[in-house]
């Protein structure tokens, strides 16, 4: 057990892509954390794992998947379930998954994910990952972006196909 108490003015530093999880410190706020190099601090309720678990049914799904993804501090893991359909993402909308901490499980059952009508200048990325980062992807077509995947973190590809990506 970790306590801090008013007027306590010790910090924790937190650098090179830490993540600590902060799990019922009374008395420890924000002010006692100091970040740098994208540290990350999460506050949790309890050390069980908290787990988001979403089937895609549709592109409004998706794109509910990607603020979810691109926001993530909330869950350890995201289970992700594709009806097997496609789904086309908007062109230029830059980056649709950009994952910062956790393990994101993609289960595409099929499914392909592409790029509606890109053009040349397009600049849509399916994926960017992070450091602390792990990304599961199964059975999914990733077709027509650029940059279908920059990779910083751990990448696995499983059954899957990129089908028309490219790299400027």
């Amino acid at each position: 057990n970790l306590a801090w108490y008013n007027g306590d003015d010790n910090p924790i530093y937190l650098d090179e892509n830490a993540v600590v999880k902060v799990i019922g410190c009374n008395g420890l706020s924000k002010s006692n954390i100091i970040t740098k190099n994208d540290g990350l601090v999460l506050y949790r309720d309890s050390l069980n794992e908290t787990i988001y678990n979403l089937v895609v049914n549709d592109v409004s799904d998706l794109y509910k998947l990607s603020v979810v993804v691109n926001s993530n501090d909330n869950y350890d893991v995201i289970n992700v379930s594709f009806v097997n359909k496609q789904y086309g993402a908007i062109p230029n909308s830059k980056i649709l998954f950009d994952f910062n901490y956790g393990n994101l499980i993609l289960n595409g059952n099929g499914a392909t994910i592409f790029v509606q009508n890109p053009d040349d200048k397009d600049e849509t990325q399916f994926l960017v990952t992070k450091k602390r980062s792990s990304v599961f992807i199964n059975n999914l077509t990733i077709q027509g972006f650029n940059i279908a995947i920059y990779n910083k973190g751990t990448v696995s590809i499983f059954n899957s196909h990129m089908n028309n990506n490219r790299v400027d």
